[in-house]
């Protein structure tokens, strides 16, 4: 099958598989909207006056929490955001400092929200007693390099700590400093320590049922797809749901069953730690991709689901390997469309 007849809704012979009709489209759309419907109901009937949010419950003109920084307005962490909210404000914010703060481009890459953490500073070792003048001076220079970087660093963590804190909605704050460590957290101005917190406050609901935060995050993933989402806001959803539905439930798709298919069928005990290490982490990624071609928009995507579906019927697996494999195929699509002058619903998401 060619791209433009992918596109197009291809076209083929033998048994192969139609993409989504227009009215499997429309019924999909409308039983997200209702959906939504059901998850705000729900969110206004377990709230009082006010969630907290600074969005107050049954106005028609609601006050949205902003943040304390102008720049930053719209980047906050509230309670029932966004799937992706976590990421993309963290990611936001890591951002922002690091352009703005004095020598802190490193928060940039610390406050990944996929992989949080500073690198670590290291202390040049003693030199020898008998080390040369030479040496002794690169020591000094290299023990003072290390120092101002610590200094730096803790002066930055320091303001940038606050201003995490600033972006947190009174309710996420509560909810911050009724953990055991908070204070501590608090009294070191530990923003890697804050974020995870903040991660986990928002995903967790205190006074909940552990077995019921992991059936909502069960079932928010379960029920998600793009619909009308853009590529990019598509990507960074379903990542946000992955996060929340694993930090609840460990890492997805890891039955020893299934990790043994990517291990040529041995066991653990019969490979090494490495090996169903490695194993393990393509039947994750593998799990994801699929999943994240096969929740796109059938309206736009319908075609490609189709034709990997027929490709693999015929003995060529042609499905993406990884996530990012598979959010690059729908971009490519997407490119595909725009040389060609498809606009869609007015524009080409």
């Amino acid at each position: 099958m060619t791209s433009e007849e992918a596109e197009d809704g291809g076209s083929g012979s033998g048994n192969t598989i139609s993409a989504p009709s227009a009215n499997s489209t429309k019924r999909n759309d409308d039983r997200h909207e209702r959906d939504r419907g059901s998850d705000d109901s729900f969110s206004s009937r377990r709230n009082n006056n006010n969630n907290g949010n600074g969005i107050a419950n049954g106005s028609t003109n609601p006050v949205t929490f902003q943040g304390n920084c102008k720049d930053l307005a719209g980047h906050v962490y509230i309670l029932d955001g966004e799937e992706d909210l976590f990421i993309k404000t963290t990611r936001a914010i890591g951002e922002y400092i690091a352009a703005r703060f004095k020598d802190a481009g490193e928060f940039r890459l610390a406050m990944d929200p996929e992989n949080l953490g500073f690198e670590e500073l290291e202390e040049p070792e003693d030199p020898d007693d008998s080390a040369s003048g030479v040496v002794l001076k690169r020591w000094e220079m290299a023990l003072q390099s290390y120092q101002d970087a610590k200094k730096t660093r803790i002066s930055n963590e320091k303001k940038a700590f606050s201003l995490i804190l600033g972006q947190c909605s009174q309710a996420v704050r509560s909810r911050l400093r009724s953990c055991k460590s908070w204070t501590k957290l608090s009294q070191k101005s530990d923003v890697i320590g804050l974020l995870k917190l903040l991660q986990s406050s928002l995903h967790d609901a205190p006074g909940r049922y552990e077995s019921d935060i992991i059936n909502d995050a069960l079932d928010r993933f379960s029920m998600f797809g793009q619909n009308s989402l853009s590529v990019d806001e598509y990507h960074s959803q379903f990542k946000g749901l992955v996060d929340a539905l694993e930090y609840s439930e460990g890492t997805i798709g890891l039955s020893d069953k299934r990790i043994m298919k990517f291990n040529n069928g041995k066991r653990q005990d019969e490979v090494s730690k490495e090996e169903w290490a490695d194993a393990a982490a393509r039947a994750r990624d593998d799990l994801l991709a699929v999943r994240f071609i096969k929740r796109s928009d059938p309206s736009r995507y319908g075609a490609l689901i189709a034709d990997l579906q027929n490709q693999y019927a015929r003995g060529n697996n042609q499905y993406p390997a990884t996530l990012d494999d598979a959010y690059t195929k729908l971009l490519a699509i997407r490119r595909f469309t725009i040389r060609r002058g498809i606009w869609r619903k007015g524009k080409v998401t």
